[in-house]
């Protein structure tokens, strides 16, 4: 029978500590790999309010004031109605801005549309038997998306167009389950975000506005983020690849752009050249590829309009072509107001789209007009942004001098008399 004398059991000890020391020692180690790794993957903070950037230029000569006016009384958003489509809904809100008010009844005001969407009660009352837009998922609230005319129509896209009004993220939104604030939808959308979900560029234009100065964190993936990655995700596949006709991947990079130039630096120098050349190529097939009449289509990137454009030609009959043209030219419109002068197409090819836009949208019939709406918005909001406004601030000084619903004829605005692209206004 051995027998342990004390020098051995002192022995044992000492080994003993030695490997608790060690065992402390990777526990350790382990907890703070574990916490960095946590504290990495931390949410990044969100900006007090979403940043609002003011329109660039003042072009006179690719709408009049009396052509604006006529065109933005057509979009009034007339959804006073059971069931309004939220997809239209959260469209005029981003158009219009929560300040808007109308001297037409049917017309929802900002204030109203704002609470369709983040107010469950309010909603309720226009879609009393629809499942809530507002929902609890596995990250949190969320946008209930892609389920019908009730729900959002592509991922993040409300969270952008509320976050383009400008709202502060404590602004109160009443869920199902109660009260909470604009923060936890916006947190559930960077919880669920990764580079490689099918849309993505309504969580990069949302994230452009509400992140700065932040330009880099990780996401519940492990993925890394900053906005250089995020700018060349969005100039990554082949146009037009992506909603829209790719358009609305172009808005999101000018927004980094003029985040970057204006608010405060998000790219590295390289990645800023990059999107540059990118839209100086994008502007080029677009002068390329106009229609005569000067509208755009799907094809645009191959340099030159569809065979069935060209046909048709300037057909008031609204129909799969005018539709494409109505979508491609609307958004190209209203991305191109927001990018560096010097990338834009010549003045000339701007002023001819402007001019096709209004001609659309005043012989378009009123049904067709509201299914269309959505694309309807985008170009509506365009020619007020190339006349250095909003669309709310300028009706709002027409309101009591005008009619109500009463369309305002106007003559196209005199030719340009320089053959190049438009400056901002006092440059």
């Amino acid at each position: 029978m051995a027998r342990f004398y004390r020098s051995d059991w002192g022995r044992i000890f000492l080994f003993a500590l030695a490997q608790a020391i060690v065992i402390a020692g990777v526990v350790t180690a382990t907890s703070q790999r574990w916490a960095m790794r946590q504290a990495a993957r931390a949410l990044p903070p969100l900006r007090e309010q979403a940043i609002v950037l003011p329109p660039l230029y003042d072009c006179p000569w690719m709408v009049t004031e009396e052509q604006l006016e006529a065109t933005l009384r057509k979009v009034f958003p007339r959804y006073r109605v059971p069931e309004p489509k939220i997809n239209h809904v959260d469209h005029a809100l981003r158009f219009w801005g929560p300040d808007a008010v109308f001297d037409d009844p049917q017309a929802l005001s900002g204030a109203e549309m704002r609470d369709i969407l983040l107010n469950h009660e309010c909603f309720m009352k226009v879609w009393p038997t629809a499942p809530p837009y507002l929902e609890q998922g596995k990250e949190g609230l969320t946008i209930r998306t892609q389920e019908g005319l009730s729900t959002a129509s592509h991922m993040d896209h409300s969270l952008a167009s509320i976050s383009e009004t400008g709202i502060r993220r404590d602004y109160p939104v009443i869920s199902p389950e109660g009260p909470t604030t604009f923060q936890e939808l916006f947190e559930t959308s960077l919880k669920e975000f990764s580079l490689d979900q099918m849309e993505y560029e309504w969580s990069i234009l949302a994230y452009t506005l509400f992140l700065p100065p932040t330009t880099s964190w990780i996401t519940s993936e492990g993925q890394e983020v900053n906005f250089d990655i995020l700018a060349e995700r969005l100039m990554r596949e082949t146009l037009p690849a992506g909603v829209c006709f790719g358009n609305h991947r172009l808005h999101s990079l000018v927004t980094i752009l003029r985040v970057d130039a204006e608010v405060t630096p998000l790219l590295r120098d390289k990645t800023r050249k990059l999107c540059m050349r990118f839209l100086t190529l994008v502007c080029q097939q677009l002068t390329k590829s106009q229609h005569p009449y000067g509208c755009w289509d799907g094809e645009w990137v191959n340099g030159q309009p569809s065979k069935a454009s060209l046909k048709k030609g300037d057909s008031a009959i609204f129909d799969d072509t005018l539709r494409d043209q109505l979508v491609a030219t609307g958004h190209a419109l209203e991305w191109l107001a927001w990018a560096p002068e010097e990338v834009l197409p010549p003045r000339e090819v701007l002023t001819r789209a402007a001019q096709w836009f209004v001609r659309t949208i005043e012989k378009m019939e009123p049904d067709k007009l509201r299914e269309n709406y959505a694309y309807a918005s985008h170009g509506a909001h365009a020619l007020a942004l190339w006349r250095k406004t909003e669309p709310a601030p300028f009706m709002k000084t027409r309101l009591k001098i005008s009619k109500v619903s009463e369309a305002v004829t106007a003559q196209p605005p005199a030719a340009p008399s320089e053959h190049k692209s438009p400056k901002p206004e006092g440059t």
